[in-house]
């Protein structure tokens, strides 16, 4: 296929960061208006911003090597058929799977969103680069900051500065596409930084010390979608009072957290790994490896949706604060490190121009 040149302005151009984020306690539960804890985590989705020539959007998936060109009413028309096939599902009428068609829907849907919210009457030709350390499908929230990462970029690069709240709002509103019924959580991690309690929409910033011994593991992509896990999980405990007993967990760990009390952390991470087992998004091999760190002296538990089928659950949040006189040297696990900032904009390098099939790739 022939290749076209990008005119790009490497004067007008903008490189944003949204990192990823880890849940302490209250996945699933938080959907139900259950509290949350969570935190922003050093593992982060890029988007660099650039002014060009032409009248249109060009989306480069960076990690899919997937390159997307546009006119702006495209772009509008895609993002009105996507909200249409989201309304279809909240009926009943179209599985979660079914509402992004395409791999480039998520973010025209976002983009879409940002110009009407902006009431833009003219959008300028936009070159839009996309890359992700996130682990895709791993429960860290890959797809809500790679979304604030773009949306924040984007306005930055047309002289908008979106407030934490704004960005939030934005990001979490195309985020229904993505996981059906999103509680938020993702969005306001990626957006604000830090350590969060989340509830009902409200981001409450807490204190960061939470001591050592906490640690990440990768237990491999679910066979399953979050949204799908959401959706199961809604049909078999939507009405049940087991969200009650993950808020009174959660509650527990904040103050053992502000406590720093190392034998409630480890009790009530357990505790919470148990009620995720009840309501089946711990595929068993997790529950065997959890059960050897506990073994061991420690905690885990899954960090996100978890998984309703398959033997992988995404992120693996373990606690262990006498890491090294235990026995689980042969598991792949990552310190839990902090980012404080949340989505942020930082300065561009020139980027030279670039060359983009000159139709889409998925259509």
């Amino acid at each position: 296929m022939a290749r076209s040149l990008i005119s790009t302005r490497p004067d007008l151009s903008v490189v944003a960061q949204a990192p990823a984020k880890a849940i302490l306690s209250g996945e699933h539960s938080v959907v139900y208006g259950a509290p949350a804890l969570a935190l922003a985590v050093n593992c982060y989705a890029q988007a660099r911003v650039q002014s060009i020539e032409s009248a249109e959007l060009v989306l480069q998936l960076t990690d899919l090597d997937r390159c997307f060109r546009y006119n702006w009413p495209e772009v509008i028309k895609r993002a009105e058929d996507a909200e249409s096939r989201y309304q279809r599902f909240l009926l009943g009428n179209c599985p979660i799977t079914e509402v992004l068609v395409g791999t480039d829907d998520l973010y025209l849907f976002a983009i879409a969103a940002l110009i009407k919210d902006l009431s833009l009457n003219h959008c300028p030709g936009i070159l839009l680069q996309l890359r992700s350390d996130i682990p895709v499908g791993s429960g860290m929230g890959s797809s809500a900051a790679t979304v604030a990462a773009m949306l924040i970029g984007v306005a930055k690069l047309i002289g908008v500065e979106l407030t934490q709240q704004r960005l939030y709002q934005l990001t979490h509103h195309a985020e229904r596409l993505q996981h059906g019924r999103s509680s938020g959580i993702d969005p306001a991690v990626c957006c604000y930084g830090g350590l969060i309690h989340f509830s009902d929409g409200v981001i409450d910033p807490r204190s960061l010390e939470f001591g050592d011994g906490w640690f990440l593991l990768d237990s491999g992509k679910p066979a399953v979608t979050t949204g799908v896990g959401v959706e199961q999980v809604r049909k078999n405990f939507a009405g049940s009072d087991i969200w009650d007993e993950f808020s009174q967990i959660t509650g527990k760990m904040a103050t053992a957290l502000r406590e720093m009390n190392q034998g409630q952390l480890i009790k009530q991470i357990r505790l919470n790994h148990r009620l995720l087992c009840r309501i089946g998004v711990v595929p068993d091999p997790i529950q065997q490896l959890v059960a050897d760190i506990e073994q061991a002296g420690g905690a885990a538990k899954v960090s996100g949706a978890g998984a309703v089928a398959g033997d992988q659950a995404g992120l693996i949040l373990v606690y262990h604060p006498q890491l090294s006189e235990s026995s689980l040297s042969h598991l792949a696990l990552q310190p839990l490190k902090v980012d404080c900032l949340g989505a942020w904009v930082q300065n561009a390098d020139s980027v030279d121009d670039l060359s983009c099939d000159g139709a889409n790739d998925d259509y």
